[in-house]
């Protein structure tokens, strides 16, 4: 799915006006109705129901205006407008539509006074409020008026509509601009924004929805933001040929652990696995051989010892002859893991993911190791670990997770996976938004999981944007199952990898609702 900022959904607009020919009350017309259509599906409300919407006096007040009126003609009697400007200050389609409403004479407040419209709204009662106060357009922080508005609407006890985004909400960042509209659904037009995907903004929207405005499909405008679908990973996803043989399915390497931290390396390498590598060899200090052959003998081992370079070359040689390796799960920081990691780095030939540990020495010795290395690389850190590299605090990179992660990746060349709630996958140039999981992923060893899935892809032959987007959408996707099969409270890190298969079924049917 498509996702733009606000600034390129106006442009969109203005082109479909200008250049294809559908006026913008034609426009106006549709998102209403669609809203309006959604609306009843969605929540079948009773005739006898209240309905306050609250219009600004820009386009999302004069969709609300369409709304009431179609609330109106299908036989809703308890309607009602609060306008929160005078109306010889509305112009163009919220004019038109404003007009329209009068001469189907819905009730129409003008309200200009923040203390007024709370007095209105402790002496009426509705069931739904529809939020058409401010659009994509805000890029300042809401203050006075509409920031006592806002948070009035958010206390009032009643379902919240969002007319194209929550009131307040950034349409780029996804972050509240000083305070924001909390909606139960917001009816969305034309291309979904990006601060209706991102975290936190998802927290503000409630349910999504996409109106049909009339948009066209193939626009003159580059779009480089996407929200991960089951078609984006549909058309990803090749099917193992029936007689497919473990060669075909790449040799893939995990390289880590150390005493006492031998769990990542044995999740790495066993969801590894289960994402159909058809080889999996842990490369791991000998102290946990014994404890790894015995955890998992679908895996083969080779054990090393992290202090003894001289045998450095037999290793990148047997490093160097498989198909892609992960590197970091338990690896430890010590002196040694560092001096060992730095000179594996400069005579790797394979593509690689960089994790956990092997972020956190990067982040305290030089990243631009991370230029040196002429070889597919994607790094997956959490938003500490993020912080680490980038020298960004962790709230300036939750507060703009797309920017900075685009940034971070153009300046090392290489792909971003930044985990999180919604997490981030970009090369620099595309980047694409997971939709998919919840809190049963937020436990010790669900991260080593899921670098051992994108690694299982990236042995397979897929690109690295490609292993990232299968990696992450599956693993969201295997957390929303055990949270319904078991309960998120209770989901560690190894029922994911125990319940992959239903997720591969979805993938495989194409069909995630």
């Amino acid at each position: 799915m498509k996702l733009v900022p606000g600034k390129l959904m106006a442009q969109i607009d203005k082109y479909t006006i200008n250049e294809i020919g559908i006026p913008g009350a034609v426009l106006m017309e549709n998102a209403g109705k669609g809203a309006f259509l959604h609306f009843l599906e969605d929540y079948s409300p009773e005739k006898d129901d209240k309905f306050l919407i609250v219009c600004g006096k820009g386009n999302n007040g004069g969709d609300g205006f369409v709304i009431a009126r179609y609330l109106v003609n299908n036989g809703f009697k308890n309607v009602k407008i609060v306008l929160l400007t005078e109306a010889k200050n509305l112009k163009g389609d919220a004019l038109i539509n404003y007009n329209v409403a009068k001469n189907f004479n819905i009730d129409i407040i003008e309200v200009t006074d923040a203390n007024e419209f709370n007095k209105f709204l402790k002496n009426n009662t509705f069931n739904y409020v529809f939020d058409g106060i401010l659009g994509t357009g805000l890029n300042s922080e809401i203050k006075d008026f509409y920031k006592i508005i806002i948070e009035a609407i958010n206390d009032y006890n009643a379902i919240k509509i969002a007319i194209d985004i929550p009131s307040g909400l950034c349409s780029e960042r996804g972050i509240p601009l000083g305070t924001c509209i909390k909606a139960n659904t917001t009816y969305t037009f034309g291309l979904k924004k990006i601060g209706l995907s991102t975290y936190p903004g998802v927290l503000y929207c409630g349910d999504v929805k996409l109106i049909d405005i009339s948009i066209p499909q193939n626009l003159p405008f580059e779009i480089n933001d996407f929200e991960i679908d089951i078609e984006i990973v549909k058309n990803i996803y090749k099917p193992r040929p029936i007689d497919g043989h473990k060669g075909r399915f790449g040799h893939a390497l995990i390289l880590g652990g150390s005493i006492g931290f031998s769990g990542a390396v044995i999740l790495a390498s066993k969801a590894c696995l289960r994402c159909g590598s058809g080889l999996v060899t842990a490369i791991i200090p000998q102290e946990i051989n014994e404890i790894f052959e015995a955890s998992l003998p679908e895996a083969m081992s080779h054990p090393f010892n992290i202090k003894r370079f001289y045998d450095l070359e037999d290793l990148l040689k047997f490093i160097n002859s498989k198909s892609a390796i992960l590197i970091g799960p338990g690896l430890g920081t010590s002196n040694d893991a560092t001096n060992f990691l730095y000179e594996l780095l400069e005579k790797l030939e394979i593509p690689v993911i960089l994790d956990a540990d092997a972020l956190n020495i990067i982040a305290n010795e030089d990243l631009n190791i991370l230029n040196k290395i002429n070889i597919p690389k994607i790094i997956t850190p959490h938003p500490g670990e993020f912080s680490r590299l980038s020298k960004l605090s962790k709230q300036d990179i939750q507060n703009n997770r797309l920017e900075t992660a685009k940034n971070f990746a153009k300046e090392y060349n290489c792909v971003v996976v930044l985990k999180g709630f919604r997490t981030v996958i970009t090369d620099g140039e595309k980047s694409y938004i997971c939709p998919k999981g919840n809190d049963a992923l937020s436990k010790g060893g669900s991260g080593d999981v899921l670098g051992g899935m994108i690694l299982s892809f990236l042995a397979q032959k897929y690109n690295s944007i490609e292993s990232s987007i299968l990696g992450v959408y599956l693993h969201g996707l295997t957390g929303e199952i055990c949270s319904e099969k078991f309960c998120s409270d209770t989901v560690i890190a190894n029922d994911l990898i125990e319940n992959l298969h239903y997720s591969f079924k979805i993938i495989k049917s194409g069909n995630d609702s």
